[in-house]
């Protein structure tokens, strides 16, 4: 079992009806706004789950007037209404989401092309069956790929130099602790924000504004996905995945 899957202690409740537009709103909010999945789709990764209720609070408070804006499948219609996209690959601890399709993969890479952010966490090769399929869909439109496993919890050391992960708003890290990570096999056009010293392999990436033609917006990579989740993330972790949003929040 990779994960602990522990339930935060806040109401996620109060957090979810504070912040999430609806599918069906009309328009793109002036407020800054996060997209992803929703519970149904996403599972304990979605920011409507009791799971990272922890992380949805931190993420309100460090940015006040986000909203959510959480939908079942993606399209460019819906990618349309965010400024950044947050997605991770777990439903629940031995389980992962659907993989995205093609036409996702397209929708997503021209929301980045269009001037719009991505905060991807995908996780090891073996967590469920078809892992490596998820974590492909996610990778692929970037050049990016995934492969292994490595046990328990494991360090991600922060890059030195520019690195909006390891320093921005929320503060300064040196570090990640992950929980049965995988790792980047490929970086493509990405920069490399961190190792796991465990095997010297990528942990974090980092593809900059512009990389993909003028206008085009950043993507940030995570090779696992638990450091989403209330029960194992630590406070550097929330600290870097704040750093992260930030890139791509007004």
């Amino acid at each position: 079992m990779k994960r602990l899957g522990l339930l935060g202690s806040m109401t996620v409740a109060m957090v979810i009806q504070a912040s999430v537009i609806p599918a069906s709103g009309a328009g793109a909010a002036k407020a800054p706004v996060i997209g992803g999945l929703n519970d149904a789709s996403g599972g304990m990764e979605s920011l409507a789950d009791p799971g990272i209720a922890g992380l949805a609070s931190a993420i309100t408070t460090q940015f006040p007037g986000v909203k959510f804006h959480l939908v079942g499948h993606f399209t460019e219609a819906n990618l349309s209404k965010v400024n950044v996209l947050f997605l991770g690959v777990a439903k629940s601890p031995n389980s992962g989401i659907k993989p995205l399709s093609k036409a996702e993969g397209t929708a997503i890479l021209n929301f980045v092309k269009g001037g719009g952010t991505a905060v991807l966490f995908t996780d090891n090769s073996t967590f469920t069956a078809n892992a490596p399929a998820i974590n492909r869909s996610f990778l692929r439109p970037f050049g990016l790929a995934a492969t292994g496993t490595l046990g328990a919890g494991q360090a991600i050391t922060m890059a030195t130099g520019t690195n909006p992960v390891a320093s921005g708003p929320a503060g300064t890290i040196n570090q990640l602790e992950s929980y049965y990570p995988g790792w980047f096999s490929k970086l493509g056009a990405s920069t490399l924000l961190g190792t796991l010293p465990a095997n010297n392999e990528p942990g974090l990436a980092y593809l900059p504004a512009g990389s993909l033609g003028a206008g085009s917006g950043a993507v940030i990579f995570f090779a696992d996905s638990s450091l989403l989740l209330d029960g194992t993330r630590t406070s550097d972790d929330t600290t870097g995945i704040l750093n992260a949003l930030a890139v791509g929040l007004p």
